[in-house]
C-alpha cells in the first residue's frame, strides 16, 4: 500500500514536472525583464552603478534561459517570442535610457536633442539586430553576424560603470559615453563576425578542458576589478571581430 502511494506520488511529480518544465526558462526571462526595469528606475534616481549592474545581470540571465530550455527540452514559440520581447527592453530600451540620462547629467542637455538621437539610434540598431537574429535562425551557431545585443548592452553598462567609478572629467564622460553608445549600436547591425560562447568547450570527454582553466582564471581576475575587466573584455571582443574581418579580406 505504501509503495503504491509512493509510486503514485512520483508519477504525479513527474507529470507536473513534464507539463510545467517551461516555467524555469520563463522565470529566467522574467528575471531579466525585472532587473532591466529596475535598471531604468535606478538611472532615473541617478544611481548609475546599480543601473549598469542590472543590465549586466540581465545579460547573464539571458545567457541561461535558452540553454535551460534546450537542456530540459522545453523550447517553444511562445518562449522564443517572450525572450525576444524581453531582449528589446533589456538590451535596447534600457541601455538607451541609461545613456541618455547619464549623458544629460554630464552636460548632454546643452546639445539639444542630440542625446535623444544617439540613444534612439542605439535602440533602433538593437531592434534590427534582434529581428535579424530571429529571421536568420542562427541560434546554435558558433559565430554571430553582428554584435549580440546582450553583449552590446553589457558593454555600454560596463563603460558607464567604469566612468562612474573613476569619476572622469564631465566633458570626457559625455563624449565617451556617446561614442560607446554609437559604436555598440552600429556593431550590432554590422556584418562583422562575432564569436559565440559555444566555441568555448568546458568539458571534452568528461575531462576538464583548457578553456575551463582559462575561465576560472578569468573569473578570479573579474572578482578583483569587475568593471574594468568587463569593459576590457568587451574591447577585446570587438577587436577580435575586427581582426577576423581584416584577416578574411
Amino acid at each position: 500500500m505504501i509503495q503504491r502511494k509512493k509510486a503514485r506520488a512520483k508519477n504525479l511529480i513527474y507529470k507536473f514536472a513534464t507539463k510545467r518544465k517551461g516555467i524555469l526558462p520563463g522565470l529566467l526571462t522574467t528575471g531579466s525583464l525585472f532587473v532591466s526595469f529596475y535598471s531604468i528606475i535606478s538611472a532615473i534616481n541617478d544611481d548609475y552603478v546599480t543601473a549598469s549592474l542590472m543590465i549586466i545581470l540581465a545579460a547573464f540571465l539571458d545567457a541561461f534561459d535558452g540553454r535551460v530550455a534546450r537542456f530540459i527540452n522545453s523550447c517553444s514559440n511562445f518562449g522564443e517570442h517572450y525572450d525576444s520581447l524581453a531582449d528589446v527592453i533589456a538590451f535596447g530600451a534600457t541601455p538607451a535610457i541609461l545613456i541618455y540620462i547619464y549623458a544629460d547629467a554630464h552636460g548632454g542637455g546643452q546639445w539639444g536633442n542630440l542625446g535623444i538621437s544617439i540613444a534612439f539610434v542605439y535602440m533602433a540598431c538593437c531592434c534590427v539586430r534582434l529581428a535579424r537574429f530571429a529571421s536568420n535562425g542562427d541560434e546554435g551557431a558558433t559565430d554571430f553576424k553582428g554584435m549580440p545585443s546582450p553583449t552590446a548592452g553589457g558593454f555600454v553598462a560596463a563603460a558607464i560603470w567604469v566612468l562612474e567609478i573613476h569619476q572622469a572629467d564631465p566633458t570626457f564622460t559625455l563624449y565617451f559615453s556617446w561614442l560607446i553608445c554609437l559604436v555598440s549600436g552600429l556593431l550590432m547591425v554590422s556584418n562583422l563576425s562575432f564569436i559565440s560562447g559555444r566555441r568555448f568547450i568546458i568539458f571534452t570527454n568528461r575531462k576538464i578542458s583548457v578553456n575551463t582553466i582559462i575561465g576560472i582564471l578569468y573569473f578570479a581576475v573579474l572578482a578583483t576589478n569587475p568593471a574594468e575587466v568587463l569593459f576590457l573584455s568587451g574591447c577585446i571582443y570587438i577587436l577580435s571581430a575586427l581582426a577576423s574581418s581584416v584577416k578574411k579580406t
